[in-house]
């Protein structure tokens, strides 16, 4: 027996959102600007993690002294956010460090080739 089904062929599915970038048209290139675009996307989507966990404690908090607040988030939902941001920030780091090593191998280079040009 074959069950119907309604699918869409994937050519005529459009997005529900837009492409964004921080970084400007004339940036694209940039490295740098790339680099701090994605800083701060890491940052706000950590402190948004951060504040939903916050909130849910101090829900819970709330509850235990007394209060009738709901907490927001379920325990499983505050576990996964605290890993989601514990994620975000150890790639964030990661990023950094290869640019840090990037920059440095760049200043290296050119050094060397000062350092050349003067002989």
């Amino acid at each position: 027996m074959s069950a119907a089904t309604n699918a869409v062929p994937a050519e005529d599915v459009r997005p529900i959102h837009r492409p964004f970038s921080w970084v400007p048209n004339a940036k694209a290139n940039d490295m740098n600007a790339h680099f701090a675009a994605l800083t701060f996307d890491v940052c706000n989507g950590v402190q948004t993690c951060l504040e939903l966990v916050h909130s849910t404690d101090m829900a819970l908090h709330a509850r235990i002294w007394g209060g009738d607040d709901q907490h927001l988030l379920s325990g499983v939902d505050r576990e996964q956010l605290l890993l989601l941001a514990t994620a975000a920030v150890q790639m964030l780091g990661k990023q950094a460090q290869e640019r840090a090593d990037s920059l440095d191998e760049q200043a290296r280079k050119a050094a060397a080739m000062k350092k050349g040009a003067a002989r």
